[in-house]
């Protein structure tokens, strides 16, 4: 995003209540939209009114397209970095794909208006830019104890997911940090507005990604990505959330 899956990554989507089925017929988290068809269920285009209308729930067993964004920013840190803490916030945008099983994928991730958080031996006066790494990224709906995760990894052979962010230091030079690392977000469904959100949280960062300067485990990724189908509103079904 889903949703940087370590950046900008689409890490999507989770079912409503009322769109959850039984435990026994979700055992695997799966994608699944609401669609207009000629008799069904739910009145509304985000299946979140009951009753006779031209709408319906369906696992989504094709690969289709979907975008996602993190309005709020998305903060990247290497808290090990040289001369301090090094972290930004930029803001991104990402295409993918979701398809059959909890099966999805990240394309393409844009990181927009970096501003930083903490500058460490970077010139918070120059501008400051993050991009993603290795390119696609594979995802996973993973049932995990009682919540439900996007396993992130990366589909290049022998690389992991991950983020380069470029920034000055005194005055001329450019000095570029990679961390990469394979990780997981945690996956919530938006009531009423046919959206996935992936967080890195806590449990994300029990796993810091591994950076060219600061080293082993001083990466991290904060905030949120909202993923949503191009077609149809998206949500997650499975025991965790609500079945």
């Amino acid at each position: 995003m889903k949703y940087l899956k370590i950046a900008f990554g689409l890490a999507l989507v989770a079912g409503l209540m009322a769109v959850v089925a039984s435990p026994a017929l979700a055992a695997q988290p799966k994608w699944v939209a609401c669609q207009e068809v000629t008799s069904g269920k739910w009145t509304n285009n985000n299946c979140t009114t009951a009753g006779s209308g031209k709408f319906e729930t369906k696992a989504v067993t094709e690969t289709v397209e979907v975008t996602s964004s993190s309005p709020g920013g998305l903060e990247l840190e290497d808290s090990k970095a040289t001369g301090g803490a090094t972290a930004i916030k930029c803001e991104g945008s990402d295409l993918g794909t979701v398809g059959n099983e909890g099966s999805d994928s990240i394309t393409k991730i844009t990181a927009t208006k970096c501003t930083f958080v903490k500058a460490g031996s970077c010139e918070s006066g120059k501008a400051a830019t993050a991009r993603a790494l290795n390119l696609p990224w594979a995802t996973k709906l993973e049932e995990v104890g009682k919540e439900v995760r996007d396993q992130v990894t990366s589909l290049v052979s022998g690389k992991e997911p991950g983020w380069a962010v470029e920034c000055t230091v005194l005055g001329v030079f450019k000095i570029t940090d990679e961390c990469t690392g394979n990780t997981s977000t945690g996956i919530h469904n938006v009531r009423n507005e046919g959206k996935v959100e992936a967080v890195f949280d806590k449990v994300t960062e029990e796993k810091p990604a591994t950076c060219s300067v600061g080293g082993a485990k001083s990466g991290f990724v904060r905030g949120v990505d909202l993923s949503l189908l191009t077609r149809w509103h998206l949500y997650v079904l499975a025991p965790a959330l609500g079945g």
